[in-house]
């Protein structure tokens, strides 16, 4: 691949060439101009490369800036291959979990939350998951964790964090209690904490 670009763009200079020399010739370009002629497919080229470059280090300084520390490291990755809900602090209502290859189709996806993801350009790479926490609509933590979700989209503590959901409608109709989880827990009997009675 490498090789058969050298060999293009070795063309492309020489046609440059060519058409520098006439242009010089027939109709007295000056010599900075006909030079000018000559070397820009190098100076592209450099110029692409210098691009690249620099998008690899600020994307790699992302990566950097987004990955946590050791500790709190183990304890996403462990807690997103189990119960990411675990993770969440005190205020936080949802953890969002997706590819890093997902992220702008998940930050157009409409959800109110994930809109806030939009303009943070999040780098893509292969085997990255990011984790999003939420209070409400507002993004108050993002990492990027190294082990695949078992689950992936976003997680709520409790049903009635979420305000889009259909629950709020049907706990007004009476057919939920508001603390239907902690209910459901006793009627399958276990106690709040989740272990048995």
């Amino acid at each position: 691949m490498l090789l058969a670009l050298i060999i293009l763009w070795t063309i492309v200079a020489a046609t440059a060439s060519a058409v520098a020399v006439r242009l010089r010739r027939r109709y007295r370009f000056p010599l900075w101009l006909a030079l000018l002629i000559l070397w820009s497919p190098w100076l592209l080229a450099i110029l692409a490369v210098a691009l690249f470059v620099l998008g690899e280090y600020l994307r790699a300084a992302r990566i950097d800036e987004l990955t946590p520390p050791d500790e709190l490291r183990r304890q996403l990755e462990d807690g997103a291959a189990r119960d990411p809900r675990a993770l969440l602090q005190a205020g936080e209502t949802s953890v969002c979990l997706f590819h890093s290859y997902d992220a702008r189709r998940v930050a157009t996806a409409g959800s109110p939350q994930l809109v806030a993801l939009q303009d943070l350009h999040l780098p893509a790479d292969d085997g990255w998951w990011y984790v999003a926490f939420f209070r409400g609509e507002t993004l108050t933590r993002l990492h990027l964790v190294a082990s695949q979700p078992v689950e992936t989209g976003c997680l709520i503590r409790e049903a009635a964090d979420w305000p889009y959901s259909t629950f709020h409608r049907e706990v007004r109709n009476g057919r939920y209690p508001r603390d239907w989880r902690e209910a459901m827990k006793e009627r399958m009997g276990f106690a709040a904490n989740g272990d048995e009675q």
